[in-house]
């Protein structure tokens, strides 16, 4: 079972604030998927030892156990047997859900890395002394719409299930961005 962001509650108002809610998809509010993203781990790390821990829970190995010792050995036995079969059949039909993981996952990563390329970039323009202050606006804005036609380009690669995560951290972009494009703007003090 998966953490549960409930509507309401100060640990949800927490990780809206922190962007690390996933989905607001309430039909997926039922503790078998991700809704968070951790903050050790990938969502795709803890997807995978979840499922590792369940297979070993369920595993022949603990059902042995179970059966040579404890009340009720069969009953035990044929739950983990039982039980481990059912687990493998969640993790095969989850795989959509694992690569929709794994797209969110790998866009997050592109998007933060070609942010930093552009500030690293529009850092040059800022320094840059020789160049007016209307080209720097020029340069910046210019490299701010291909960063954006970038990120465009890659949210259609993702799924569907995290779009108020794609929305929040485009949001974050576009703040950063504003934040630069304010440092510009402001007379230098001579």
């Amino acid at each position: 079972m998966y953490m549960v962001p409930l509507p309401g509650t100060k640990m949800t108002q927490r990780l809206e604030n922190e962007g690390r809610i996933l989905s607001k998809q309430w039909h997926k509010y039922d503790g078998h998927n991700i809704l968070v993203r951790p903050l050790k781990m990938s969502a795709t790390q803890l997807y995978k030892a979840t499922n590792s821990a369940l297979l070993n829970f369920y595993s022949f190995k603990e059902g042995i156990k179970h059966l040579f010792c404890g009340n009720e050995h069969w009953f035990n036995f044929l739950v983990r047997l039982w039980g481990k079969k059912i687990i493998k059949k969640v993790i095969n039909d989850n795989s959509y859900y694992q690569r929709a993981l794994n797209s969110i996952e790998n866009w997050h990563s592109n998007v933060m890395t070609e942010y930093d390329l552009w500030s690293k970039r529009v850092d040059e323009y800022i320094k840059d002394a020789k160049a007016s202050a209307d080209d720097k606006k020029e340069l910046i804005t210019n490299e701010w719409n291909k960063l954006r036609e970038k990120i465009s380009a890659k949210i259609d690669l993702t799924d569907e299930f995290f779009a108020p995560y794609k929305e929040k951290i485009i949001a974050e972009l576009e703040k950063m961005w504003l934040e630069k494009w304010q440092a510009i703007c402001q007379p230098t003090p001579a």
